[in-house]
């Protein structure tokens, strides 16, 4: 079951919606090798609404199929374009016991800054904003720290 979610719905359960960090995953070739290029990019994105469980306020995962890693500063405000909800429902054992779990899943189409000051990099000017955020092993940090 595919939920396509436009702007207003976005605002009601999920709140004002904040950049948190990203994942890249790779392109394979036919021969199972990495071909160096971007396949997908999977964003954490800070939603201050969302409800998991008994805790309102949490963090989503929202996969957007792009080859072009995003500029967007560390906690900055976004845009959800073409947001989708399509959970799924898994089996969870305990033991000698199983019971079903739905599982929440995001996709969209492109994830963009709210502002120009939500940018890493003008693009007019190529300056950049603050420090770009790097990529390193799993965990997002910025330079220096």
């Amino acid at each position: 079951m595919k939920v396509p979610m436009d702007e207003k719905a976005i605002e009601k359960t999920l709140g004002e919606v904040r950049f948190i960090g990203r994942k890249l995953s790779k392109k394979y070739g036919d021969d199972g090798k990495p071909t160096g290029e971007i396949g997908s990019v999977t964003f954490d994105i800070g939603a201050p609404l969302y409800e998991s469980g008994n805790k309102t306020g949490s963090t989503i995962e929202v996969k957007v199929l792009t080859d072009d890693p995003p500029k967007i500063k560390p906690y900055g405000r976004i845009k959800l374009k073409g947001l989708v909800y399509d959970p799924y429902a898994t089996v969870q054992n305990m033991g000698d016991s199983s019971r079903g779990v739905i599982v929440d899943r995001f996709t969209a189409d492109a994830i963009l800054p709210l502002t120009d000051d939500d940018k890493i990099v003008d693009e007019e000017t190529g300056e950049i904003n603050e420090k770009p955020v790097f990529e390193t092993g799993g965990k997002t940090k910025q330079p220096g720290k």
